[in-house]
Formats: structure tokens, C-alpha cells, sequence
């Protein structure tokens, strides 16, 4: 039986250039599409993220809260 995993996961060039370049997230693919394992250490690190932002603002906040702070438009 086939594995039901996906193999790669899609990221727009525009996240990944912005994870790459200015979060210093060098391990992340700065090429768009990223394999499975890719994608899991970035929602990974979205929650971690998440984690020291609830902390700091003494308020719950999601990893998709964390992403849309950083991809909203200036």
C-alpha cells in the first residue's frame, strides 16, 4: 500500500523568501515547494513561536496568528 503522506507541500516563493532572508531560517528551502519534512519543521517552529508570543503577551496566541504576522502585506 502507498504511503498517504505527501511528499512535498507547497509554500509560495514569497513566504519562503521572506523565511529565508529576513527570519534567518536558512534550513527552510527559499525555492517554494518544500518536501513533507520541510514543511513539519516550519509548522514546528510556527508553534514555538507561538508558544513564547502567548508568554509574552500573557494572551493565547495560534501558530496561523504568528504566519499572518508575517506574510501580511505592510
Amino acid at each position: 500500500m502507498a504511503d498517504p503522506r505527501p511528499t512535498r507541500v507547497s509554500s509560495s516563493t514569497a513566504e519562503s523568501h521572506t523565511l529565508h532572508t529576513h527570519c534567518g531560517c536558512a534550513s527552510l528551502s527559499s525555492k517554494g515547494a518544500w518536501p513533507a519534512e520541510t514543511y513539519q519543521r516550519y509548522c514546528s517552529l510556527l508553534g514555538r513561536w507561538a508558544e513564547e508570543e502567548s508568554d509574552h503577551l500573557n494572551r493565547h496566541v495560534c501558530p496561523d496568528e504568528i504566519e499572518r504576522w508575517l506574510f501580511a502585506p505592510e
